[in-house]
């Protein structure tokens, strides 16, 4: 995971179709391995709405988090394949995308 700050943008992508087992698979078979507080930001992320631009700050202020939090849950999504993060740098902040995969 990349170095973020509060005033750095982003966009949610999801890459698949999600089902209402998917929440299942997260709290059954994910968080076991990466904790509750990555499967409750991968919630939150899909929630967003798609192709929407929101300030981490924003996000990071509704939904009670930090950065440190977030960058942590972040690196542990990647890790197993549920979250790709791509950035985009600028000079007053950067882009990220997120793109969301449904568990396998």
């Amino acid at each position: 995971m990349k170095d973020l700050s509060p005033s750095d943008l982003f966009e949610i992508r999801p890459q698949s179709l999600f089902s209402s087992r998917d929440t299942d698979y997260l709290y059954d078979f994910y968080a076991p391995m990466i904790g509750l507080k990555a499967v409750s930001l991968f919630l939150a992320l899909l929630h967003e709405t798609p192709g929407e631009t929101l300030s981490h700050d924003a996000f990071l202020s509704k939904n009670q988090s930090s950065v440190g939090e977030m960058v942590a849950s972040l690196s542990a999504l990647e890790a197993v394949g549920l979250v790709g993060s791509y950035l985009k740098k600028g000079e007053k902040f950067n882009y990220f995308i997120y793109c969301l995969y449904a568990p396998k």
